[in-house]
């Protein structure tokens, strides 16, 4: 397998992130298989044996690419196995288990400065896996809702359901133009996208009911995303609309 990060210089952007052919495809994979083989491709494009790691430190990984990680990128940190991890659920997702990871924490460490979202086109390519995510739960919601009824009406014919749903795809239509080829934006954009799609992902779970916050259902793949952006992207911050709201 051929190592992506350009020799002599660790804090480079792999190769292969810079590829948009490689952010479209990140984004199908997490549509049509999920987040576990989504983050394994993402952290897979940064070469053998290397972990991306967050401004904090940490980072999220398939069990296979953890145990196989020497360093980490952008911050260049060498690692030693075992890591410390723990699983993002306390019981794995049907599509694989996921584990975060904290690469710099014990006695003489601090935090680094160096963040894998400063190289933009990294910011894009987990835009585009957590835009994929952001589709894989409309076409969960979708299919829930088709098959349910209120009264010998389908809830799709709902007023507020239309409404909801077409709401979803506005938001996920406006991220999708502002990350075609060309578009460019700048890192403040890059958190209020982030924001977007975490408002709309919470919006969706909310026609989901009950089944929507389940550990094994549709919910997972809502916090999985939210926590690659805490992760990766930005500071937690609640969404736009407990903003507005306070």
């Amino acid at each position: 397998m051929t190592a992506f990060v350009a020799p002599g210089d660790p804090s480079s952007p792999p190769h292969r992130l810079e590829d948009p052919r490689f952010h479209r495809h990140l984004g199908d994979v997490a549509r049509h298989g999920g987040a576990f083989p989504a983050v394994g491709a993402l952290q897979r494009a940064a070469g053998e044996r290397v972990l991306i790691t967050g401004p904090t430190g940490h980072g999220v990984a398939p069990a296979a690419e953890l145990e196989a990680a020497q360093r980490t990128w952008p911050s260049g940190r060498t690692l030693e196995q075992p890591l410390s991890v723990r699983p993002v659920f306390p019981v794995p997702p049907a599509d694989g288990a996921l584990f975060l990871v904290e690469t710099e924490s014990g006695p003489g460490t601090t935090a680094s400065t160096a963040s894998a979202c400063d190289a933009p086109s990294f910011a894009v390519a987990l835009l585009r896996l957590r835009l994929g995510l952001s589709l894989r739960l409309y076409d969960a919601c979708f299919g829930y809702l088709g098959g349910r009824t209120v009264a010998g009406e389908p809830l799709l014919r709902r007023q507020l359901v239309k409404g909801a749903l077409a709401d979803a795809v506005a938001d996920q239509v406006a991220v999708e133009t502002l990350l075609a080829p060309g578009g460019r934006p700048d890192a403040a954009t890059h958190g209020d996208l982030h924001r977007q799609l975490t408002d709309t992902d919470r919006g969706l779970l909310r026609l989901l009911g009950a089944s929507g916050f389940l550990a094994d259902g549709p919910g997972a793949t809502a916090h999985v995303s939210e926590l690659l952006a805490d992760v990766y992207a930005l500071a937690p911050l609640p969404p736009t609309d407990a903003r507005t709201a306070s």
